[in-house]
């Protein structure tokens, strides 16, 4: 077993190590902002407001995170490279986790999600 994980791991590693260990490295400075927009979501999903956590998502992916990666690939256009970096993703990728992350959190503290009620009050 162990020759056949040594033999997949050199032909992986011959091919994108340096592609893998870099979007790691992005990876884990963004797990603490995915952390924190999954869990503030949830919860004020769970309480009702769900039009907050879908637009905060809306927003974050379509108005910052393409047009961000769209705006550093044309910046970083090389003749060798004339799409751009790829790294220019991942930038993007964390940028748009830690302003979701920041607009969650915002609105989490705000504390608006407290107001909304999932079922009508029959006893009034």
């Amino acid at each position: 077993m162990s020759i056949l994980l040594t033999v997949i791991v050199t032909f992986f590693a011959g091919m994108g190590a340096g592609l893998g260990t870099g979007f790691a490295g992005m990876s884990a400075a963004a797990v603490l902002a995915m952390a924190i927009t999954q869990s503030l979501s949830g919860v004020m999903r769970g309480a009702g407001d769900t039009m907050t956590p879908m637009w905060i998502s809306m927003i974050t992916t379509v108005v910052i995170r393409v047009p961000l990666a769209y705006g550093l690939a044309f910046l970083t256009r090389t003749p060798e490279l004339p799409n751009g970096r790829y790294q220019v993703l991942w930038i993007s990728l964390l940028v748009c986790w830690c302003m979701g992350a920041l607009l969650t959190f915002l609105f989490y503290k705000r504390g608006n999600w407290k107001k909304k009620a999932l079922t009508a009050d029959t006893n009034a």
